[in-house]
């Protein structure tokens, strides 16, 4: 089944306002489609991007994602230095900051890779936002059984539908996330990820970051 509600996200934005994180220019490569097989109470995903094998190894920065019928997105992502899932290698010096399990890291961190995973992502309203959409959290742990890279391809395989309890990587704590039934197949939709921090003097204080929107990029080709 192709699914055209695709959610583009990055977090070069965040990442760049890091005084201690190197910006980063590395364009995303463009998806050319989604595609969801459901299998009894699983079901495989695979995003199909344009280009060769070679544009969707890190270090690209950003990430793709299906919307659920439970009002939740399904995200696979690869973003160094942001460590917020149990597939990325562990920071092995001080982080800049922490929160939860989750952990931003120095920009000579060997650790806190750009290992591509897959996040439940539940979305939260936020008045601060153009959207009033932010990220409320997402799960440390993989949903999928097995994520590999073949060609110009992401494949997850065997994620759980319906509710189950995950590591919520902000909070730290157990938490129910749904992966719904279906994903939501009406229109497409590209989104951008945008830091709200409670400093607004120059240079940003990366440490008080607040909260991380989503916002409208371009739309979408069907």
């Amino acid at each position: 089944m192709n699914i055209k509600t695709i959610m583009v996200i990055s977090m070069a934005t965040i990442l760049s306002l890091a005084v201690t994180v190197p910006a980063i220019a590395e364009a995303f490569p463009s998806l050319k489609k989604a595609v969801v097989d459901v299998e009894d109470d699983t079901f495989n995903l695979r995003f199909q991007f344009e280009g060769k094998s070679s544009d969707i190894v890190p270090p690209a920065f950003g990430g793709v994602a299906v919307l659920t019928d439970a009002g939740t997105a399904i995200a696979a992502t690869t973003h160094d230095r942001f460590y917020d899932s149990e597939k990325q290698t562990a920071p092995q010096e001080e982080p800049v900051v922490s929160f939860g399990v989750a952990a931003l890291c120095t920009g000579t961190d060997p650790g806190c890779g750009p290992e591509w995973h897959i996040h439940i992502v539940n979305p939260v309203e936020d008045d601060r936002c153009f959207t009033g959409l932010a990220v409320g959290e997402l799960t440390w742990e993989d949903p999928s059984e097995k994520l590999k890279l073949a060609g110009p391809n992401i494949i997850a395989k065997k994620i759980a539908l319906g509710a189950n309890e995950y590591t919520a990587s902000l909070a730290g704590e157990t938490l129910v996330f749904d992966a719904g039934t279906v994903p939501d197949a009406n229109g497409s939709l590209a989104f951008d990820l945008t830091p709200i921090f409670t400093d607004t003097e120059e240079p940003i204080d990366p440490t008080t970051l607040a909260g991380i929107c989503i916002e409208p990029l371009a739309a979408s080709e069907d």
